[in-house]
């Protein structure tokens, strides 16, 4: 009874872990997304605080 129900504690250790990597994945996959789009308007000499305004970054994130 105890192995079992350590194996569950487990096993829902593991799916809580998966959730949380996927929802990381998703949060860095926005993230480089709004500083590629940053950096394309940058390139289109588009003014950087109307950038930050739109997408939320700070300008280090896309400036260099």
């Amino acid at each position: 009874m105890r192995k079992k129900a350590i194996e569950e504690g487990l096993q829902e250790g593991r799916r809580e872990g998966r959730r949380e990597g996927r929802r990381e994945s998703k949060r860095e996959g926005r993230q480089e997304s709004l500083i590629d789009v940053a950096k394309k308007m940058l390139m289109e000499k588009v003014d950087i605080d109307f950038i930050t305004k739109i997408t939320g970054l700070k300008k280090e994130q896309f400036v260099k």
